[in-house]
């Protein structure tokens, strides 16, 4: 099991039953162990090779550079990506789709960079709070999307030149 996953499962009797979002899960038993309890865990990926990984074990999962939400999801769980302008886009993307009564929690290891989450949640939620900090990692949930400016792709292409 990832190093992160074990944090999720620590607190998963603060997950309600309603259906669960997961934003680049690890390769491991988790969206598994998530719906065991008849929960519905959908995953959503930017990487294709861990794509064909979670359909081949049977999981709900789709392709796209950011996470479509459908408004019924009551917990979306980001896993911190490397890149600060990545987690700036996903969280930008995130709390523009989901329902106010949703929550986010952003869950990673602290050499990843977890211990600054909480200045890039309270960007785009009016609440952000620590739910676990152990073994090397940290969790935390955030609410209360912030009325801030729609998201549009657009606003993250960045051009290179070589």
């Amino acid at each position: 099991m990832d190093a992160v996953s074990p944090g999720i499962l620590r607190n998963e009797s603060r997950l309600s039953q309603g259906p669960l979002l997961l934003v680049n899960p690890p390769r491991d038993t988790l969206a598994h162990r998530l719906r065991q309890d008849g929960r519905s865990v959908r995953c959503a990926t930017q990487d294709f090779g861990d794509l064909r990984w979670l359909q081949a074990a049977d999981i709900d999962a789709e392709f796209a550079p950011v996470p479509q939400l459908e408004g019924s999801e009551e917990t979306v769980i980001l896993f911190l990506p490397r890149e600060k302008e990545r987690l700036a886009m996903l969280l930008h993307a995130i709390a523009s789709g989901m329902d106010t009564r949703a929550r986010l929690w952003l869950v990673g290891e602290n050499r990843g960079g977890i211990k600054s989450s909480p200045r890039h949640l309270r960007l785009h939620f009016q609440h952000a709070n620590a739910l676990d900090k152990a073994r090397h990692c940290g969790l935390f949930e955030a609410t209360g999307p912030g009325p801030g400016k729609p998201f549009d792709l657009d606003d993250y292409v960045t051009d290179w030149s070589i």
